[in-house]
């Protein structure tokens, strides 16, 4: 499936209904990268998909699990829902950083289910977010392999030993996907509403200065500059 149509996922700040529902635990996560079962061994290195993950030696099994959640620009396959067709839906560095937030502030890191199943015996209790990284230059470490910048990697805690040994380590789940509301755009009205912006800016009382550092940031979003 050549040339499809490429759709940007957006979640904003506001309170507009967009972001994270859940998370899901899945045997085959659409970003295409798996998550790693930190257990006791020994001091090592282990390379999954050309992602490097360090695992560490404990008294007791970490009992941790770590991946990338969302992973910027990464082509996901999807269906219209009218059957219409294919198209892939792409979620911005912008948005994955605006899902984490709006996630954190909505208190929805915990809530878990498996296969994106609704029903209630596959809804995950006793799991819980330890860590959560978004890389860049600060964040970023050789143990995240060639993920790009802007990648959601968390990290997670599963309380029950029994449920640890008899579900997550069955080897049924490779990764995370996540349950999430969100708006959608064509490349073609992201252009339109980005000249629409720049257009007003122009056309504003700001200073010279302060509209070239608007600009800038539009057009380069991974730049920031400070006005003195």
């Amino acid at each position: 499936m050549e040339d499809l149509e490429n759709i940007y996922y957006r979640v904003s700040l506001e309170d507009d209904g967009t972001g994270l529902i859940r998370t899901s635990l899945v045997n085959e996560p659409a970003i295409e990268e798996d998550f790693q079962l930190f257990d006791k061994v020994k001091i090592e290195k282990i390379i999954t998909k050309d992602i490097k993950f360090e695992i560490f030696e404990g008294k007791e099994d970490e009992r941790i699990i770590t991946g990338p959640v969302m992973i910027p620009d990464k082509k996901i396959l999807r269906k219209f829902s009218d059957g219409s067709g294919y198209y892939n839906c792409i979620f911005t560095k912008e948005d994955i950083l605006n899902t984490v937030k709006k996630a954190s502030k909505q208190n929805k890191f915990n809530q878990f289910n498996l296969n994106h199943s609704q029903l209630p015996e596959d809804m995950v209790s006793g799991v819980y977010l330890v860590e959560s990284i978004i890389l860049n230059e600060r964040t970023r470490s050789e143990i995240y392999g060639d993920l790009p910048d802007g990648t959601w990697i968390a990290s997670l805690w599963v309380e029950d030993k029994e449920y640890w040994d008899t579900v997550i380590k069955s080897g049924d789940f490779k990764g995370f996907s996540v349950e999430i509301k969100v708006s959608m755009e064509t490349e073609e009205e992201i252009k339109e509403d980005m000249r629409k912006t720049i257009e007003k800016i122009i056309n504003s009382n700001l200073t010279r200065v302060v509209k070239k550092e608007k600009i800038e940031k539009i057009l380069n979003p991974e730049k920031t500059t400070i006005s003195k």
